[in-house]
């Protein structure tokens, strides 16, 4: 899954220049700019509602819990 979304985002950038440009040329920058910002959100859609949530909960109750920080975690100091 993520070398076709790293694949997919690098063909996209290099892609939309040059359709960007093209439609530019033709349609002029407004056009160019909406189009290419409809094209944008479909994929946009899919990953959000098709990719898997990776983040896994420790207890069933909280489905996500908060990221501790340095200084919270329960470690011994060293003296």
């Amino acid at each position: 899954t993520l070398g076709l979304t790293t694949s997919a985002m690098s063909i996209g950038g290099t892609i939309s220049g040059y359709l960007g440009q093209a439609i530019a040329q033709d349609l002029g920058y407004r056009q160019a700019f909406t189009i290419l910002g409809f094209m944008a959100l479909f994929p946009a859609l899919l990953y959000l509602f098709i990719m898997p949530e990776t983040l896994k909960s420790d207890r069933p109750d909280n489905p996500i819990s908060p990221m501790k920080s340095i200084d919270e975690r329960d470690e011994p100091e060293i003296i």
